[in-house]
């Protein structure tokens, strides 16, 4: 009986120490990892060029993203709320249907996308917009493939993922706001 106790504490030891590292330290690696541009070394060599992919992406999106808030007027926090707002299982049923949809315009996959999500996004019809100009359906559909194609199960990777991004919105706030004040004072 002593001995089950025993394994029962290190279980949940070892299952809080392995959830904290998947909700704390993954995302914040990931994250350093794309604004640094260092890969930790404990990131197998094969995965080194899908980062560094990633990163310039990313990074790439991220410059922009003031622009893009300051043409639409979205706040920061408007654009923050949002995301942290959005729950995984929505993303997920959103991306199920988008499978299932032939996409031919960016803008059926926004409205997929906000049919599934109960998260208030402000100004939608302007973020539509965007979404339409910035981001074309081929690209949409290749990314569903590649997810499909992922090592990582689906609802890892969208957690991770929508983890990371609320990490590097708030990395990048001062960033991010700055930009927007001088486009808002021209």
């Amino acid at each position: 009986m002593k001995v089950l106790k025993i394994f029962v504490i290190l279980f949940i030891i070892l299952a809080g120490v392995a959830y904290l590292g998947y909700t704390v330290y993954v995302p914040n690696m990931v994250t350093s990892s794309i604004e640094t541009g260092e890969i930790p070394s404990i990131v197998p060599k094969k995965y080194h060029p899908k980062i560094k992919e990633t990163r310039d992406k990313v990074n790439k999106e991220i410059e922009k993203l003031p622009e893009v808030m300051n043409k639409y007027q979205l706040s920061y926090d408007e654009l923050l709320a949002f995301a942290q707002e959005v729950k995984n299982d929505e993303v997920l049923d959103a991306l199920e249907e988008i499978k299932k949809t032939n996409i031919t315009d960016s803008g059926e996959a926004f409205d997929i996308a906000m049919k599934h999500i109960d998260a208030e996004l402000p100004q939608s019809g302007k973020v539509r917009q965007v979404f339409r100009e910035k981001i074309p359906a081929d690209r949409i559909n290749e990314e569903v493939v590649k997810m499909g194609e992922s090592e990582l199960p689906l609802s890892v990777e969208v957690d991770l993922a929508r983890r990371i991004g609320i990490q590097l919105l708030k990395n990048k706030r001062d960033e991010i706001e700055n930009r927007l004040e001088q486009l808002r004072a021209n």
